[in-house]
């Protein structure tokens, strides 16, 4: 079907907003559940490592697999995700009630344990993360009881919070970390709508629906982020119906 260039604006529109919150509620009216939504893009990501790549399409990808603590809203305002409450106990301590009976896609369980490890892996591991560098002073973590975790700054710093809701702090399963080893950011594990599938290297990724999520369930059963590098082709693609959205599109395009 021959596409209007309106109709194509909205798209790319859609898929700079959407393509890391894939998800979208079944409340949406008039959507229906099931099919695959095909996503182009130029380039592979480096790495589905939440805690250690932070460039567009490695996060186009992970922020749907794995999920921060607390992530912003459409307003910019702190909501939780898996955390329920936060209470700043000092300048520098922050304490995080946890959701409980959350799973990750390997069926062991999210908690206080599972965060410390995560905050303690993206700050303090050697060579740094990326994201170390860009969060801020971030001491580490301490596990009060198995839905209770304190993090802890170096120094008072306000933009704690924030910092905590970026998709690269998104937090990972401890055991496949340990079972994956340095190929962990060939198979992310986390506790999002989605789990991942497959990487098939400069071709695409594919993540599915997780049916067991806490939350709302996602729409479609299936999102396949393809590597399309040349920018005719990737609006050709949309255009055509071969992709549903695309990431990064040529200006003249739009």
């Amino acid at each position: 079907m021959k596409m209007s260039k309106r109709a194509m604006r909205v798209l790319v529109a859609c898929a700079l907003a959407l393509a890391a919150t894939v998800w979208v509620s079944a409340a949406v009216a008039g959507e229906k559940r099931g099919g695959t939504l095909t996503i182009v893009r130029p380039t592979d990501p480096v790495s589905l490592d939440s805690n250690l790549e932070t460039t567009g399409p490695g996060a186009w990808v992970y922020y749907n697999i794995t999920e921060p603590l607390l992530v912003l809203d459409e307003q910019g305002k702190l909501t939780a995700r898996l955390a329920t409450s936060w209470q700043q106990l000092s300048p520098t301590k922050i304490r995080f009630k946890l959701r409980p009976n959350v799973k990750f896609h390997d069926g062991t369980p999210l908690n206080a344990d599972a965060v410390k490890f995560t905050i303690d892996r993206a700050f303090n591991q050697k060579p740094g993360a990326r994201w170390a560098s860009l969060a801020g002073p971030f001491a580490g973590a301490e596990v009060v009881d198995a839905l209770t975790v304190d993090i802890v700054t170096k120094e008072p710093y306000g933009p704690a919070l924030r910092s905590l809701a970026m998709a690269y702090v998104g937090i990972v399963s401890p055991a496949a970390v340990q079972k994956h080893g340095e190929n962990y950011g060939r198979n992310p594990v986390g506790t999002g709508p989605f789990k991942f599938v497959e990487w098939r290297t400069n071709t695409s990724i594919t993540i599915e629906r997780n049916n067991e999520y806490w939350g709302d369930k996602a729409l479609v059963d299936r999102v396949v982020f393809k590597v399309v590098p040349e920018e005719g082709a990737r609006m050709i693609a949309l255009r055509t119906g071969e992709a549903d959205m695309v990431l990064i599109p040529s200006p003249a395009e739009l």
